[in-house]
């Protein structure tokens, strides 16, 4: 059972337990987890640090074919970088934001993306599914 410390819409939920069960499922490394725990941790991590940030896109995505396809190229390219960078630990949070940022760019969604952050809309949500407590705020960083 997954559970929230306050109230989830229905989207953010589904985002979330669909990634914990490729997590789970489909990892990027067969036997990289030993634990349930170390899979639900990872999930919370790549939500904080990508899924969080980008819930209004991916809103906004639903209506609008043309931000749902730079949406998927950002989101390619994202993954393509992060399969083949090394993790520092202390720089990761900021290298993920700083890539993040330069794809929004490069693929024409950074204003709207600035004016979702000027808005408020753009909140640790899927963090509330955590057991490890939530985290700080994730921004990208431009």
């Amino acid at each position: 059972m997954i559970a929230t410390h306050s109230r989830g819409d229905a989207f953010t939920a589904s985002m979330f337990v669909g990634r914990l069960l490729i997590d789970i499922y489909n990892p990027v490394e067969r036997g990289s987890y030993k634990s349930l725990d170390e899979v639900f941790f990872a999930t919370q991590y790549t939500t904080a640090l990508l899924y969080d940030p980008l819930l209004p896109l991916f809103r906004r995505a639903e209506r609008e074919p043309a931000i749902k396809e730079s949406l998927g190229h950002v989101l390619g390219e994202f993954f393509d970088w992060s399969s083949r960078s090394g993790c520092d630990v202390r720089r990761h949070r900021h290298d993920v934001a700083q890539v993040l940022w330069e794809l929004l760019q490069r693929h024409r969604l950074a204003e709207l993306q600035a004016q979702f952050q000027q808005a408020g809309q753009i909140r640790p949500e899927t963090l509330l599914f955590t057991a490890f407590g939530v985290p700080g705020r994730v921004q990208l960083q431009s």
